[in-house]
């Protein structure tokens, strides 16, 4: 035997054909592949709540000596005010109210003085205990709207004579 293979022209036109034959191969799958495409299109549709609040809440004038023999936190009766937050949305019936104070302590709404606070209360009574994270509360738009009573109490300093009041932010968002 020889140390070299000896090519014949059938051996070359075997090799020819194999290599066109793997080209148009290649080639039928490239087209294949730019002529057609799958894109699959989607959407999401979302419940949207919405509110409407007074713009401030107004307790009245309470005589400084209402404060006289509460310690930090404790409540004043007698001066308290309801306010309502009218909801609605569609989508759905379900939502959280988000209250966000711009300071809090003892659970309420502090004033910048630190002298004064205002707890608020849902319509069954309960503490809505706020934090510097704020406090949520669900309800549904079957009722007329969350009422929410505000009970003036006393800061963590003696409250001074004067105008005190405090801000927060409500948001609502579909559960």
């Amino acid at each position: 035997m020889s140390k070299f293979f000896r090519i014949t022209n059938q051996t070359l036109l075997c090799a020819a054909l194999s290599g066109i034959l793997g080209l148009t191969a290649l080639s039928s799958t490239a087209r294949a592949a730019d002529n057609s495409a799958t894109i699959q299109i989607k959407a999401t549709v979302t419940a949207v709540c919405s509110l409407s609040a007074p713009p401030s809440v107004d307790l009245g004038d309470i005589p400084v000596t209402a404060f006289d023999g509460l310690s930090a936190g404790g409540e004043l009766t007698g001066y308290d005010k309801t306010f309502t937050i009218t909801t609605s949305c569609l989508g759905t019936d379900k939502y959280e109210l988000t209250f966000m104070p711009t300071a809090s302590s003892n659970g309420c709404l502090t004033t910048s003085s630190e002298g004064m606070g205002f707890c608020l209360y849902d319509s069954s009574a309960k503490k809505i205990g706020l934090t510097a994270t704020g406090a949520i509360l669900e309800g549904s738009t079957g009722s007329a709207g969350d009422e929410i009573k505000v009970v003036p109490a006393r800061g963590s300093k003696a409250p001074s004579v004067g105008e005190h009041s405090a801000t927060m932010e409500v948001t609502i968002a579909p559960l």
